[in-house]
């Protein structure tokens, strides 16, 4: 399982490029047409995955299918190469499925990194995910979750142009968006900044980063390439008593000889 980047052609990997070329049989998974070509010309038997989506088609049973069809040339002895745009383990979940299924059944399966679009967005936002914490929600699910939206942590929301779809549409659709700017606006002022951020899909490309308060945020300005990013809008409070030990413990000498 292997993940092809971000960036078009200038994110693979050489140890992609490596599998892509040993493997005896080559699924691809790309929107990028330039990605899509330099596979076919690496390998001309290459098998899409995406004829596997329909339009009303529900998503599970689109990747139960792919997982299907990746399996079964495995557990015919040949060495399977699966190419996933961005990183093949981030909403991928035919990826991770295909592997801990493989790995069921006994045969030997690895997954391997790609650059993402969160990696992306760490780099052209200027982001340091350790400075306040930082989650990674799927859009939906942060939409549906009952649970308090917690203001000190950064958040990065994927796929804010599908929220509520269940099925495979040929556009995407954003009826659900205004849920989910209420539920930012539990945690946040309206006039918090939020960034809705798209990497560059070519090298001579540029990101678009498009930063503007909550309030402001509407449906018409997402696409099924955006991901939202909200920076926290309020501080951890340390807890005093643990503070103390801790300085205790470091004052006490407690470390590792060299």
């Amino acid at each position: 399982m292997c993940g092809t980047g971000t960036t078009s052609v200038a994110h693979l990997t050489i140890e992609t490029v490596g599998h892509v070329r040993d493997a005896e049989v080559v699924f691809y998974q790309t929107s990028d047409p330039l990605t899509e070509r330099w596979l076919l010309d690496q390998r001309p038997d290459a098998q899409s995955l995406s004829t596997s989506y329909a339009v009303g088609k529900a998503r599970r049973d689109t990747y139960a299918e792919i997982v299907e069809r990746i399996l079964t040339p495995v557990r015919a002895g040949r060495r399977v190469c699966a190419t996933f745009y961005g990183h093949p383990g981030i909403v991928v979940e035919s990826g991770h499925e295909s592997i801990r299924r493989a790995r069921l059944e006994g045969y030997d399966a690895r997954m391997l990194p790609g650059i993402s679009a969160e990696a992306c967005l760490y780099a052209d936002l200027g982001i340091d995910p350790v400075t306040h914490g930082c989650v990674s929600r799927e859009a939906t699910d942060f939409v549906l979750c009952d649970q308090p939206v917690d203001a000190t942590l950064d958040l990065v929301l994927w796929q804010v142009g599908f929220i509520g779809r269940m099925d495979y549409q040929e556009r995407f659709g954003t009826e659900g968006f205004p849920m989910l700017v209420e539920r930012l606006l539990e945690a946040h002022a309206p006039d918090h900044l939020a960034t809705i951020y798209e990497a560059a899909s070519f090298a001579v490309a540029r990101p678009r980063i498009d930063r503007m308060a909550l309030r402001a945020l509407e449906p018409s300005q997402v696409t099924a390439f955006s991901t939202l990013f909200v920076p926290a809008s309020a501080q951890v409070l340390h807890d005093p008593r643990r503070a103390a030990r801790l300085a205790a413990l470091c004052a006490g000498g407690i470390g590792v000889d060299h």
